[in-house]
């Protein structure tokens, strides 16, 4: 297991010297041509400024400010499972449980856990069903959570995943999402990562389905040589069934997290008690890496 601020500092400690990087800086507008696009650029000091590029890739997350430019509004592409997600890393593990436990406490339409590391304190996970999950996002992180787990008074292990929660240097609030979209580029412009085919934390896959992705695309494009058409036409086809097979499994994913109906709360009660005997684990989890590996073997993703 590995945290994603981990993989980020692998990936940026992985690039070269020579690399042209800019924080805090957002595309306003791109306008594309035959070879290339013209992209205007605006930085926290309000500086702007045009610049042209061959090819421009988003991988700016769910609500893309690149996809939202060239291919539409969020609302053409983003769904709403009607689930909240919060997550925050812990500065301290749960009170008579060894570190390398997790915890899970799950009920119908809510579940909190903990997900252990080698390295460091445990993450904690939030996620619980809603009927407004903007009205949820205009809340603070630690009163949504907490009144979403309530009411008081909790016990003592659930108080303590709220507290850590609370007290941790950054919480994540937001609605669990997907993006679904039937073509990831336009001219000279791609999508890749949550940008263009978000999943949801509930796969597990955010961050190696966006590697393998941007990497499968560069193998693509160097294959196609200058023909850069053909080439994100050829990725897109090869990525596409790989990312279908992940959006239809979605609600099996949601519900080994969070179960939405008293069917699926049966069910994930007995895989936990199945998960817990070393065994059965350990089968449950080549039957997972073989539907992992049948979904990716036609699509060439070598990272995954």
């Amino acid at each position: 297991m590995l945290l994603r601020s981990d993989v980020e500092k692998a990936l940026f400690n992985a690039l070269p010297e020579s690399m042209d990087i800019r924080f805090s800086t957002t595309p306003e507008r791109i306008i594309q041509f035959s070879k290339g696009a013209e992209v205007t650029l605006a930085s926290a000091t309000d500086k702007t400024t045009t610049e042209r590029f061959d090819l421009v890739l988003g991988a700016d997350g769910v609500r893309s400010t690149v996809r939202r430019l060239v291919f539409g509004p969020d609302a053409n592409f983003v769904h709403n499972l009607g689930y909240m997600i919060g997550a925050a890393q812990m500065n301290t593990n749960v009170t008579s449980y060894p570190c390398s436990d997790s915890v899970m406490l799950t009920e119908l339409g809510r579940t909190a856990m903990t997900v252990a590391y080698a390295n460091c304190g445990p993450t904690v996970l939030f996620s619980y069903r809603t009927v407004d999950a903007q009205a949820e996002l205009n809340k603070r992180p630690s009163e949504a959570v907490q009144a979403a787990f309530g009411p008081k008074p909790f016990g003592h292990v659930l108080n303590e995943l709220l507290e850590g929660y609370a007290s941790a240097g950054h919480q994540w609030l937001d609605i669990a999402q997907q993006v679904r979209m039937k073509q990831w580029h336009y001219g000279r412009v791609a999508l890749v990562g949550d940008a263009a085919w978000c999943m949801t934390p509930y796969t597990g896959l955010g961050a190696s389905a966006s590697i393998a992705g941007a990497e499968l695309l560069v193998r693509t494009l160097t294959a196609h040589g200058d023909d850069v058409s053909s080439a994100l036409s050829d990725w897109n086809t090869r990525m596409h069934p790989f990312v279908d097979y992940q959006h239809r499994r979605i609600e099996q994913s949601r519900a080994l997290i969070v179960a939405g109906y008293r069917k699926e709360l049966i069910k994930q009660h007995m895989m936990i008690r199945l998960m817990s005997h070393q065994a059965a684990a350990k089968v449950i989890g080549q039957a997972m890496s073989r539907n992992t590996t049948l979904a990716t073997k036609h699509t060439d993703l070598g990272v995954l």
